[in-house]
């Protein structure tokens, strides 16, 4: 979010789609770059780094959550470029419905997953803000006429792969 701050508060003064849609993929990979290595560290290296923070006790039964909110937060990391250009072109309401149909969503799957304990309601919270993604695809299309599918596609198979080597080499 600190550095969405930086890049966008210049959106509202750009009244050419085409410079905005630079800046925001622009702002969408540099973000999507730095969540993608956290993320893949976190899911990596989930045990040892709890364990050296809270304890290797807390670390062996908490590990699989560490992964479900690391992934969880980076969707949620990506998607603040989407929330600061929808507040840029004018357009305030969209963080409102997202975070609505998040919580419409969230709330009833983590009454649903309470039994299975902490799990649950992570996994009902990954659920839940999934609903993000596609709350960017609709704002692309309502901004620049069309979705950045190509976009999304190419950088995504680029940061995953990247991610998971760095993954891979962290465990080895």
């Amino acid at each position: 979010f600190s550095a969405m701050i930086t890049l966008f508060p210049v959106v509202s003064a750009i009244d050419d789609r085409t410079q905005l849609l630079g800046l925001y993929k622009k702002a969408a990979k540099t973000i999507a770059f730095i969540v993608t290595f956290t993320v893949a560290s976190l899911i990596a290296l989930n045990q040892p780094v709890l364990a050296l923070w809270v304890g290797p006790d807390f670390a062996h039964q908490s590990g699989t959550l560490l992964i479900l909110h690391s992934i969880t937060f980076g969707i949620l990391a990506v998607a603040v470029v989407a929330f600061q250009l929808a507040d840029g072109v004018g357009l305030p309401t969209f963080g409102f419905w997202v975070t609505l149909c998040v919580l419409l969503i969230g709330l009833p799957l983590m009454l649903v997953l309470i039994p299975y304990g902490n799990f649950g309601i992570a996994v009902a919270r990954l659920s839940a803000f999934s609903v993000v993604i596609p709350g960017v695809v609709l704002l692309e299309r309502r901004v620049f006429g069309e979705t950045q599918k190509r976009f999304w596609l190419e950088n995504g198979l680029r940061l995953l792969s990247a991610g998971a080597v760095a993954g891979l080499t962290q465990i080895l």
